[in-house]
């Protein structure tokens, strides 16, 4: 419970762009939940420690062990959201071929869990693919995102995998 609710603080601060602390607190979790002996918990402030990094480069590295705990424990559905997230950190720092592999590794567990983090994976690796010019495998992932699952009207995201469809379509002159 301790890990829990410092990973939520971690959250809270990197949500306000103090990431030093919501790393540090991250940290402190992870000590926590290390000294639980509870693989679950362990694999949630590992992930959370992940998702309070600044960057890709410190979000890839410190997602890996968490994916590897999640795995373990069947976690399929966390594998999704923390491989959706990180390649997404990826797509916003320029770095859309990396991104395409944690897109991939995201997808393939939000399948075998029916995760609704799926559509995620997929948006995001839409993205990356228009990003990188592949306007057939864009269209191709945007499309199946936006089927794969009952979406409320006041879900941010599916505006943005609409728009990437549509920008899809407009570079390819079809509006």
């Amino acid at each position: 419970a301790i890990a829990e609710c410092l990973g939520q603080l971690a959250f809270a601060h990197a949500w306000v762009d103090e990431y030093d602390d919501g790393v540090r607190l991250a940290d402190e979790a992870v000590r926590f939940a290390e000294r639980s002996g509870d693989d679950r918990a362990l694999a949630r402030a590992l992930s959370n420690r992940a998702l309070v990094s600044k960057d890709f480069d410190a979000m890839a590295a410190a997602a890996r062990p968490a994916l590897a705990l999640l795995r373990k424990g069947g976690q399929l559905h966390d594998v999704c959201g923390l491989c959706a997230t990180t390649g997404f950190v990826a797509i916003a720092e320029r770095r859309d071929r990396e991104a395409i592999s944690w897109l991939e590794e995201g997808i393939d567990a939000g399948r075998s869990s029916s995760s609704e983090e799926l559509s995620v994976a997929l948006g995001n690796l839409g993205l990356a693919k228009l990003f990188l010019g592949d306007l057939d495998g864009a269209e191709e992932v945007l499309v199946e995102a936006l089927v794969s699952r009952s979406w409320s009207a006041s879900d941010p995201r599916i505006a943005e995998t609409v728009l990437a469809v549509a920008a899809v379509y407009a570079l390819r002159g079809d509006l």
